[in-house]
């Protein structure tokens, strides 16, 4: 009886997915298989085990699935006791005799790859030694570099175009882990442009990446939907082990703020990487945030910020008094308390906006307004030094700078420099005509769809009406220029211009004046930053009228490399030959893209790049659903739909697609997406590229929420 059973202690393995689930014993019975399936997670925290779990001969891939399970149903979510593990017993049919290795998954994926029956084989491989021939190569890497010392933060050469490369080893990497390729969402913040690098991993564990730079950085690595925290300098190299086994600890803790420290860092910014490594910050509460806005004042806000904005510096300044770090190090970890700290009040001011716009209780907290005051703790902030662009935190700092502050701005901003018809009418107490109502009525109309994103050739000739009845009202009170002029200097005729130029005169006074700031480089990164959106759209195709707005706004901009980024934009914009559509560059990326569309020879295609659990993406398919079933029988367009298995989960993929009548949909591996960012240049979706008949690419950024227009002027153009 004793030989028609067999035992397997903490059975060896190859290599697994799953931080959560080991196999703690095999039964082998006469009848039957019984896996003891060891679950390590957190506490109060479900797993659930489907009937679509296999176990599989490793050699031959025939499945069997399971009959019963002991410690839970099936199909149900089981929740872990507070010492965050458990065991359930999976029953399965009997294992052919002559099965010396079996794969346990789930679905169509492996989680435990080569479980081992031999009672007597019980280690689990671990790879601890990095290979002398990876070493060698790393070494060779790191000699290569262009520089080799770290730059001096207050240096002209803080400021730098050039490539810093990223190479590294994970040791325990295996193909069959389901990736081989990481990415970097690299971006130069300076123009708020996206330059996303696949990183990639050679099947023995390397991996290598080119990252376009522009100053020293504080950013990371994501590989397997984890980041690994990384700093790196322009024109260096940095080379950077990771283990696999961590990648495991993190998949146990997910959706805690889990911080890789099993890291080897070498090349010149190692040591800078290592105290950062060292140091943990005080976590801000984004779920408490909500509660917040609902239920206190912005001057309770406020305070209890403050507060632990306070505490979480004297922690700091503590363990830094504590070691003997760089000052390079010290410098980034405060920015990184002050960036991430002044964004989340940032973020209170924009989460209360739109609570006040939805409300419909009559909460009295939502809509108080925010005394001027609250901008206070921009004062901690040093606006002024460009050390700050090198913390995690810049970019989402600039972002809340320019949308949220601007925002606040805006309803003050006519305190600050009075437009020309309330100079007219409230500070002369002139009384306007109905004339003059009728046109100030067609300048907010026009405004608004400005400000929604409507395409500037959609409104052409409102435009030229516009300036007609500006015309008339301008020489109507032409003897009021003058002194207006003098009193409010920098008014210009021509509209668009004017306007922008405007904008930018109201918030350099707003910070100035209602909030005591200093002019600084943030302010003027932002001013940068701006420039796109005013050549590309505001101004699209009017090269004097933008030449003027930039040389005006760069009287504001003091620092030279900025200047140079701004010119760089320019050109972009009005290049010396006119753009065309180009064919695809060679790679990685344009082979996995032209298989997809060379489905769709003979077609104008309008490629839309999205994911399920993206918001605006889904709003904007559902908006288009008419405009699609409009020309789907078309014989020269089309609509081709790409995402990422990563973003989007198959059983609601399959829904949404059947929802939304999408014919022609890709779902693609993590790494073929990856590829795709790169070689369209999008960190952020939804992205939009519109493809010519042969395969070239129109638009690689096209406007998708004004479809209904562009679609009008390509049938014409067809």
């Amino acid at each position: 009886m004793a030989k028609s059973r067999r035992i397997i202690i903490k059975p060896s393995y190859e290599v697994t997915t799953s931080g959560i689930y080991n196999i703690a014993k095999i039964e082998i019975k006469r009848n039957e298989t019984r896996l003891h399936v060891h679950c390590t997670f957190l506490p109060k925290w479900t797993v659930k085990f489907s009937k679509k779990i296999f176990i599989r001969d490793s050699n031959t891939d025939q499945k069997l699935y399971p009959t019963a399970i002991l410690g839970g149903e099936f199909e149900k979510e089981i929740y872990m006791p507070a010492s965050g593990d458990s065991t359930f017993i999976l029953v399965f049919p009997k294992l052919n005799k002559t099965i010396t290795h079996i794969d346990y998954g789930e679905d169509d994926k492996t989680i435990i790859f080569r479980l081992s029956l031999d009672p007597k084989n019980k280690k689990v491989q671990t790879v601890v030694a990095i290979p002398s021939t990876i070493q060698q190569w790393i070494d060779a890497e790191l000699a290569k570099a262009k520089i080799k010392k770290l730059v001096d933060y207050k240096s002209p050469d803080f400021f730098s175009r050039d490539t810093a490369r990223v190479i590294g080893y994970i040791k325990g990497y295996d193909r069959r882990l389901g990736f081989s390729t990481g990415m970097i969402h690299a971006s130069n913040e300076l123009t708020n442009e996206d330059f996303p690098v696949v990183v990639n991993i050679r099947e023995d564990g390397r991996f290598e990446a080119s990252i376009p730079m522009n100053y020293p950085k504080y950013t990371y690595v994501l590989f397997k939907d984890e980041f690994v925290r990384l700093y790196i300098e322009p024109g260096q190299t940095l080379s950077i082990i990771l283990s696999w086994d961590e990648f495991l600890t993190a998949d146990r803790l997910r959706n805690i703020s889990y911080r890789f420290n099993d890291v080897q860092f070498n090349g010149p910014s190692a040591q800078i990487n290592k105290e950062l490594l060292a140091v943990i910050p005080n976590e801000l509460n984004y779920k408490n945030l909500e509660i917040s806005v609902q239920k206190q004042f912005p001057a309770d806000f406020k305070a209890g910020q403050m507060a632990f904005w306070k505490e979480s510096e004297e922690r700091i300044e503590q363990d830094l008094q504590d070691k003997n770090f760089s000052e390079q190090a010290k410098t980034i970890l405060r920015n990184e308390i002050i960036l991430y700290n002044a964004a989340y009040f940032f973020d209170y001011i924009m989460n209360r906006d739109y609570a006040a716009r939805t409300d419909t209780t009559g909460n009295q907290v939502v809509k108080a307004p925010v005394d001027s005051t609250y901008y206070d703790f921009l004062h901690k902030v040093p606006l002024n030094d460009q050390t700050i662009l090198i913390s995690s935190g810049f970019p989402t700092f600039i972002n809340r700078y320019e949308f949220s502050f601007f925002n606040a701005t805006r309803n003050i901003s006519r305190q600050v420099r009075k437009s020309f018809d309330q100079y007219l009418f409230i500070e002369l107490g002139l009384q306007p005509s109905a004339e003059d109502l009728e046109y100030f009525k067609f300048q907010d109309d026009l405004n608004k769809n400005l400000n929604n994103g409507m395409d500037i050739t959609e409104t052409d000739s409102l435009l030229k009406e516009l300036n007609k009845k500006a015309e008339v009202f301008f020489r109507k009170y032409s003897r009021y220029t003058d002194q207006y002029n003098k009193k409010y200097p920098e008014d210009f005729k021509d509209m668009k211009t004017g306007m922008a130029l405007r904008q930018w005169n109201a918030k350099d006074s707003v910070l100035a004046n209602y909030y005591k700031l200093e002019p600084n480089i943030v302010h003027e990164i932002a001013k940068v930053r701006s420039l796109k959106f005013h050549f590309d759209q505001l101004m699209k195709g009017q090269k004097d009228d933008s030449r003027t707005f930039l040389t005006s706004l760069e009287k504001g901009i003091t620092n030279s490399f900025l200047m140079e980024e701004s010119e760089i934009l320019f050109h972009k914009s009005y290049p010396e030959v006119p753009k065309a559509a180009y064919d695809l560059p060679e790679g990685e990326g344009a082979d996995i893209f032209r298989k997809i569309i060379d489905q769709h020879k003979g077609k104008m295609l309008f490629v839309d790049f999205w994911a399920t659990t993206c918001g605006p993406c889904i709003a904007s398919i559902k908006h288009n659903k008419l405009t699609r079933a409009k020309y789907k029988e078309d014989k020269d367009f089309d609509f081709v739909f790409i995402t990422s298995e990563n973003e989007s989960p198959l059983p609601k993929y399959n829904e949404f697609i059947k929802e939304q009548e999408l014919a022609k949909t890709y779902r693609l591996s993590a790494d073929d997406f990856r590829y795709l960012r790169q070689l369209f240049k999008f960190n952020g979706i939804p992205r939009y590229v519109l493809i010519n008949k042969e395969g070239k690419v129109l638009n690689d950024d096209f406007p998708m929420h004004n479809l209904e227009h562009e679609l009008k002027k390509l049938v014409a153009l067809n």
